[in-house]
């Protein structure tokens, strides 16, 4: 059925379907859910920088957010953590997603990812954004829930920090596997190995590896066939150390990220962000006091070259102070810089995000409206009921349209 905007044919001799007069197609494909997983595809990355809608509020926590990380590059290696709290639909995952893609600053569709924020931020914003974007800058987002084995384990904590670390290195997720990968790498021999595995599985190395105690016999003969080792019995005991689970301390997994950075240059900065670490640690004492020492580490380690960035539903302040008898005050301090995410105005980013009007139709939507500003009013109002917010005027009837104000508060409460 074909829908016109009404009477916009005795306005303006003008006859277009609602969705014509819109600046993005409402037809497009919009994720309802943010998720963090999903950052890679290079179409949705686009769409998520694009449409992003940045209120007054999300620029001053951009401006929190890298007022600290320069603060810290500037040589405070105590300060590497960033702590956003916020209630569930405040926004605190879609902003660190977010900011994984502005931090690495890779180019999408040719054009470098703080461009796209260039003019919803504030100058100064954008101009420590610009800074910040210079450096050479990789990122590591996940969610600390979904990649955890073990949530019941607080070792578990740096077990999935080293599984995201190795992925991003592109070794296996499988940490004992990961840990003979770069063996072979530090000795030259791992090309070598996988061409050897390849021979005698007819599957290539990347697509087995994840299953170490299905294939040891496999790489204790490549082991041996590609010279690494002479001694049968040898191999075989390596392959069969890597079909069992391997730890890493607190300790272990910072001297590996700190000889990466080292490796990379004074200009690297590595940053780890992590969704929900709040809900994954909170009421847990053993996991909070681990993440206090992941994170110490990774400042020794790293000479303040990695940091961790995290999401929680709580305050750190809160959740430390529901934890009796234990000193919590260093990982208060590596988390010096705090954003506190509220419910962004869901009006405003509807109107930014979904309802932008073309220019020649918001004018005609406001001379409508100015000259029937009355009757719709008379129309829209409800008799012997509660009272309904309406138009403040012209630009918000313009700007919201189809839509009715209060239909926005109905959304929020729904």
């Amino acid at each position: 059925m074909r829908t016109t905007i009404v009477r916009w044919c005795w306005l303006g001799g003008i006859d277009l379907q609602i969705k014509d007069i819109f600046v993005k197609d409402i037809g497009r494909s919009m994720n309802p859910v943010i998720k963090v997983s999903d950052q890679d595809d290079e179409d949705t990355i686009f769409q998520e920088l694009d449409e992003y809608v940045v209120t007054q509020e999300i620029d001053r926590n951009f401006e929190k957010l890298y007022k600290g990380i320069s603060d810290g590059i500037r040589g405070d290696k105590d300060h590497i953590g960033v702590w956003i709290s916020g209630d569930f639909g405040s926004g605190k995952s879609h902003f660190l997603k977010i900011s994984s893609f502005l931090l690495r600053n890779q180019k999408i569709r040719d054009k470098p990812a703080i461009e796209y924020l260039c003019r919803k931020v504030s100058p100064q914003v954008y101009q420590m954004m610009q800074t910040v974007g210079r450096r050479n800058i990789e990122t590591i987002l996940f969610d600390i829930d979904a990649k955890s084995r073990t949530g019941q384990n607080e070792d578990s904590l740096v077990q999935v920090f080293m599984q995201v670390f190795n992925e991003m290195l592109g070794l296996s997720s499988e940490i004992s596997v990961a840990k003979l990968e770069r063996y072979l790498i530090s000795e030259g021999q791992y090309d070598s190995f996988k061409e050897s595995y390849s021979k005698f599985s007819n599957h290539p190395w990347d697509v087995d590896r994840n299953r170490p105690a299905f294939i040891r016999n496999k790489v204790a003969q490549a082991l041996v066939d590609s010279g690494i080792y002479s001694n049968e019995t040898e191999a075989m005991k390596v392959a069969d150390d890597i079909s069992k689970s391997s730890e890493f301390s607190a300790k272990d997994f910072a001297k590996e990220v700190g000889i990466y950075c080292k490796s990379k240059g004074p200009n690297y900065s590595l940053f780890f962000l992590v969704d929900e670490v709040g809900q994954f640690i909170s009421g847990n004492v053993q996991k909070m006091l681990k993440l206090q020492t992941i994170i110490q580490e990774l400042g020794v380690e790293a000479n303040g070259q990695a940091w961790c960035v995290v999401t929680s539903q709580e305050d750190i302040d809160s959740i430390v102070s529901g934890v009796s008898n234990h000193d919590f005050s260093k990982i208060q301090g590596r988390f010096s810089t705090r954003i506190k995410m509220v419910s962004t105005d869901v009006k405003e980013v509807i109107e930014k995000r979904v309802l932008e009007k073309k220019d020649d139709a918001f004018t005609t939507l406001k001379a409508y409206y100015e000259a029937n500003s009355a009757d719709i009013r008379n129309r829209l109002s409800i008799k012997n009921t509660m009272e309904i917010r309406l138009f403040r005027d012209a630009d918000e009837f313009a700007a919201t349209y189809p839509f009715i104000p209060y239909q926005y508060d109905m959304l929020q409460t729904m």
